[in-house]
């Protein structure tokens, strides 16, 4: 069974780069395309399920693809991006001023670090690993065996990639998964497999503005 791990696509708060955790913000007009072109690039899957975070950044997203491939869309409110607390919607400047301690240990270990009434990395990868096994589970001896899509975010993205391969989150940064990306898992007799990632081929196939 495969699962196709979608980032939702581009903000305004993307560009502006602010910390974009809890906040519901839209997507910009790149973006809606974005998710177009993704749309498009995802019927070579096939899909059977769509499941997304409930935040409206990554509910656009999936509204675009279901729309596309006509496919129901249901939110899941543990696909959520990490919880930043005070450091939402600040740039990086601010927090840097506001938070230097902080920073200075998210960049040595990750996976120390929880952010001011917010979550830490661990706490994240718990709730988002706890919910892609029970899809797992619920989806296993689904009869035609089509694909699941799940559209999330960013850390939330990398805190699963590490729990199935057993990467610690101290290492967190060596991943990228960038905007509109597909990263493809498979599950084979219980166990995962990544089989790629941070997949962006089908956004400079289109005339992203």
């Amino acid at each position: 069974m495969k699962i196709i791990l979608a980032r939702h696509c581009q903000t305004s708060w993307n560009i502006e780069g602010r910390f974009q955790g809890s906040s519901d913000v839209p997507l910009n007009e790149i973006g809606q395309k974005q998710a177009t072109y993704m749309a498009r690039a995802a019927t070579r899957f096939p899909l059977g399920s769509l499941y997304h975070s409930p935040l409206y950044r990554a509910t656009e997203t999936a509204r675009i693809i279901s729309t596309f491939l006509s496919i129901p869309m249901s939110p899941h409110n543990a696909l959520k991006e990490l919880n930043l607390g005070d450091l939402d919607g600040m740039t990086s400047t601010q927090v840097s001023e506001q938070f230097p301690k902080l920073i200075c240990q998210w960049r040595r270990d990750p996976s120390l670090v929880t952010m001011p009434n917010g979550e830490s990395l661990l706490q994240l990868q718990t709730r988002v690993s706890l919910a892609l096994d029970q899809l797992k589970k619920a989806h296993v001896h689904s009869v035609d065996n089509r694909a699941i899509m799940i559209v999330s975010h960013n850390f939330a993205i990398i805190s699963f990639l590490c729990y199935i391969l057993n990467i610690p989150l101290s290492r967190f940064h060596q991943f990228q998964v960038d905007l509109g990306s597909f990263t493809i898992i498979e599950s084979i007799d219980g166990q995962w497999r990544l089989i790629s990632s941070n997949n962006t081929a089908h956004l400079s196939n289109n005339e992203t503005p």
